[in-house]
C-alpha cells in the first residue's frame, strides 16, 4: 500500500526478515542500531550543552524515559529513524560537523514527508543560528559550503516526491487513501478547536511537569532582568521555528495532531527544560529537585490512561504494551470457543489479516465493525475509532463474553443480545 511517504522503511525491514526471518524479535532488533544512535547523539547534545558530566547522563536519561520515545522504542517504527536523523542532524548544526548533519538530512529526507518538512526547518534554522545568533557575517563561499549539507538530501526528497506524482498523480494523499478522512479541511471552529488539542499534545504524558518548571524559571528570570545566553536563544530559536513548520498542516487538517508527528518539537521541550533547570537556577540541590521532579513528572505519562470515550495517543506512551498480550488471549479464546473470525467487528488497527498483524501463515482476519451486521463485537479501550454513541451502545444492548484486563487496558468480546 503506497503511503506517500518514501519507502525505504519498508525496505530495509523487508530486507531484515530476508535475511533474519519474517518475525517479531529479528523486527526489533532492526530497530537496536538507531536506539543506539539515539542514545549516541542524545550523549552528543548533552556534551554540547552541559558541561558536567552528571547532567550530561541526567540529559540523556530525561530524554530516554520520555514516554512518547520509549513508547516508540519498543514498537517497530519510522519515527525512530526520525528522531534519530534529527538528533543527527541537530548535532552537525550546533558543532559545525557537516557530515552528520548531511547524512542527518538525508536520512529524513528518505524517511518521511515530515522528515522532509523537518529539513526544510533545520535549514532555516541553521541559517538564522549562523547570522543572528551566532553573528557571523555575510561571506558568499561559507555561505555556500553551509548549503552543500542540504543538498543530496533535498535532491533525494524532491525527487521522490516529483517522481511520485508523475506515477501516481497526487502528493500525501489521495480521494481514495485509507487516511483521505484525516486530510479533510477544517473550518474556522475546527481551526481553533484543533489549536487546543496541540496544546494538549505539548503538554500530554507528563510534559506539564516540565512546562511548569519552565514557567518557575522564566518568571525568575524575567524579574531578575537575567540576560539569555547563547545556547537558551538557540533552543528556543529552534522550538519556534519547528512549530512555524510543523503544525500548521496539523492545524489544517483533521486528524493529524498525533504526538508522533511532533516528536522534533517534544524533544526540542526536554531540551530546553533540562537547559534552563542546569543555567538559570544557581544551588545544586535546587537543580537536582527540579530535575527529579521533571523525571518523575515525564515518567509518570507512561501511566496515563484518559477514560474510554477520550482519544488518546497509544503508541506514544508504554501504556499500550498490556494490549498485546491481551489480545493475543482474547484469540486463544475465541480459537477455543470456535467462534467464527468473520463474525467479528473489529476497527483499527485490529482488523488487517493475521498474517500481516501476527506474522504468521493465518489469512483470516475481523470485519470492520457494523452494528447491524456483526454478531460479535472485539472492542478495547485502545482503540480510538469507537464513537461515544457506539460505546453506549455496546455497554446497554450487548452482552460481554469475555473481557480481558491489565493495568487500564481492557480488551472484551461483546455478543448481539
Amino acid at each position: 500500500m503506497d503511503s506517500g511517504h518514501p519507502p525505504t522503511f519498508g525496505i530495509y525491514i523487508a530486507l531484515v526478515w530476508k535475511f533474519f526471518g519474517k518475525t517479531l524479535a529479528a523486527s526489533h532488533f532492526a530497530m537496536l542500531p538507531f536506539l543506539i544512535g539515539i542514545i549516541y547523539y542524545l550523549n552528543q547534545l548533552g556534551k554540547y550543552f552541559f558541561e558536567n558530566t552528571l547532567f550530561v547522563f541526567a540529559f540523556v536519561l530525561l530524554n530516554i524515559f520520555d514516554p512518547c520515545l520509549v513508547g516508540h522504542a519498543a514498537l517497530v517504527s519510522p519515527d525512530i529513524l526520525l528522531v534519530l536523523f534529527f538528533l543527527m542532524s541537530c548535532f552537525g548544526i550546533l558543532e559545525n560537523k557537516k557530515i552528520p548533519l548531511a547524512i542527518g538530512a538525508i536520512g529524513l529526507c528518505i524517511i518521511s514527508t515530515r522528515g522532509m518538512m523537518t529539513v526544510a526547518a533545520l535549514f532555516v534554522f541553521d541559517f538564522i543560528n549562523y547570522f543572528w545568533i551566532e553573528k557571523n557575517k555575510f561571506v558568499f563561499q561559507k555561505t555556500f559550503l553551509k548549503i552543500l549539507p542540504y543538498v543530496l538530501g533535498g535532491l533525494l526528497g524532491l525527487s521522490f516526491l516529483i517522481g511520485h506524482y508523475l506515477y501516481t498523480g497526487w502528493i500525501g494523499y489521495h480521494e481514495a487513501s485509507p487516511w483521505a478522512p484525516s486530510f479533510d479541511k477544517m473550518d474556522t471552529k475546527g481551526i481553533i478547536k484543533n489549536i487546543f488539542i496541540l496544546g494538549w499534545r505539548l503538554v500530554d504524558f507528563g510534559r506539564i511537569f516540565l512546562w511548569l518548571i519552565l514557567f518557575f524559571i522564566s518568571y525568575k528570570i524575567f524579574r531578575k532582568n537575567i540576560s539569555l545566553d547563547k545556547k537558551s536563544w538557540q533552543l528556543i530559536v529552534l522550538f519556534v521555528i519547528l512549530i512555524l513548520f510543523l503544525t500548521p498542516p496539523m492545524i489544517v487538517h483533521d486528524m493529524l495532531l498525533g504526538s508522533r508527528y511532533l516528536f522534533p518539537i517534544l524533544l526540542v521541550i526536554n531540551f530546553i527544560g533540562h537547559y534552563f533547570i542546569f543555567k538559570y537556577l544557581e544551588k545544586s540541590q535546587l537543580k537536582k529537585f527540579f530535575f527529579l521532579f521533571a523525571f518523575i513528572g515525564l515518567t509518570t505519562g507512561n501511566f496515563w490512561v484518559y477514560p474510554k470515550k477520550i482519544a488518546q495517543n497509544w503508541e506514544t506512551t508504554l501504556a499500550v504494551q498490556p494490549y498485546f498480550k491481551l489480545r493475543k488471549k482474547m484469540l486463544q479464546f475465541i480459537d477455543s470457543t470456535k467462534i467464527p473470525v468473520e463474525e467479528i467487528g473489529s476497527t483499527f488497527p485490529n482488523v488487517q489479516s493475521f498474517k500481516f498483524t501476527d506474522l504468521v501463515d493465518d489469512e483470516r482476519k475481523f470485519a470492520e465493525k457494523d452494528f447491524q451486521q456483526n454478531n460479535y463485537i472485539f472492542y478495547s479501550n485502545v482503540f480510538n475509532d469507537f464513537t461515544d454513541e457506539e460505546i453506549d451502545d455496546l455497554e446497554m444492548n450487548w452482552t460481554v463474553v469475555k473481557e480481558f484486563k491489565k493495568m487500564n487496558v481492557c480488551v472484551i468480546l461483546y455478543k448481539k443480545k
